[in-house]
């Protein structure tokens, strides 16, 4: 339960990656917990293995992101605790996103609100990524910020890329 306190003080801005404990078992776990719910939010509009391969690609570019990036700012003792809390943030917010939209595809009329919600989401989901890397880097909000723009905007463009066509 403390964990999950963590997790949600993470994702309100109140605790960084630091308060994480650095943990491998912690990490693989939150590693199957990001690819399930990935996995999970793809079926909605893909197939079985689509979903994994774009889940599979995903924590791919955030592995190596992390990893060049902390490599650069020689913060690389930080890797495991500041990738735990990515894919976990990440994972609770996607968890949102499926409620969401299990819950948009019974309600008629609601695509105006689902649409703002989920749009909502995608924002919050680069606001905690920016969060993270700002403490995890050791610098200012805006450039972590920046940095979560930069790189969901690039994993966007390549998902397209690879993956254009949902089935």
């Amino acid at each position: 339960m403390a964990l999950i306190k963590l997790l949600l003080d993470i994702c309100l801005f109140r605790k960084g990656p630091q308060d994480i404990p650095y943990s491998m078992l912690l990490l693989s776990l939150t590693v199957l917990w990001n690819i399930a719910v990935s996995v999970a939010l793809g079926l909605i509009d893909m197939g079985v293995v689509q979903a994994l391969m774009q889940s599979l690609l995903g924590l791919s570019f955030l592995l190596l992101f992390l990893a060049a990036l902390l490599n650069v700012m020689q913060k690389r003792a930080r890797f495991v605790q500041t990738l735990t809390a990515a894919l976990a943030s990440d994972a609770l917010i996607s968890s949102i996103a499926i409620f969401a939209l299990t819950l948009g595809q019974s309600l008629t009329g609601q695509s105006a609100f689902l649409g703002f919600l989920l749009v909502f989401l995608m924002m919050w989901q680069i606001a905690v990524l920016g969060h993270i890397l700002r403490h995890a880097l050791s610098t200012r909000y805006l450039l972590g910020l920046a940095l979560s723009f930069s790189y969901t905007l690039v994993v966007y463009r390549v998902m397209m890329s690879v993956m254009p066509n949902p089935v």
